[in-house]
């Protein structure tokens, strides 16, 4: 959930949370990676930040090569799911694609055959 820190085992807390989306200059100046999708269709009104804080307390990136310093548009949980239906969508027609490209070479399959045999 939101603001539940993950240690991370260099001992760094791992953090989410939002952020206005006005601070997206600010926080790509220190370093900070910005991650959409197809599905974003609008620049939304916050951002959600994954980063780890100083001293601070200002957002930087992790020393975790593994971890991201980065911003996601919007709540990142919405976008999966926008994502997943999309993808859904996308398997669906290319599935009919390649249905329809498989009976017709069936088809002239058959012809070739027939053709063959008389």
């Amino acid at each position: 959930a939101e603001n539940e820190p993950v240690q991370l085992p260099d001992g760094e807390r791992y953090l989410r949370f939002t952020v206005p989306a006005e601070q997206k200059r600010e926080l790509m100046q220190r370093g900070s990676l910005y991650r959409s999708a197809r599905v974003v269709r609008r620049e939304p009104d916050s951002l959600t930040c994954f980063c780890v804080l100083n001293e601070e307390g200002r957002p930087k990136r992790p020393d975790d090569p593994l971890m991201e310093f980065v911003l996601i548009p919007g709540d990142p949980e919405n976008i999966s799911r926008r994502c997943q239906g999309r993808a859904r969508k996308l398997e669906i027609v290319s599935l009919s694609a390649f249905s329809v490209g498989l009976l017709m070479n069936l088809y002239i399959a058959l012809l070739v055959v027939n053709a063959v045999i008389r």
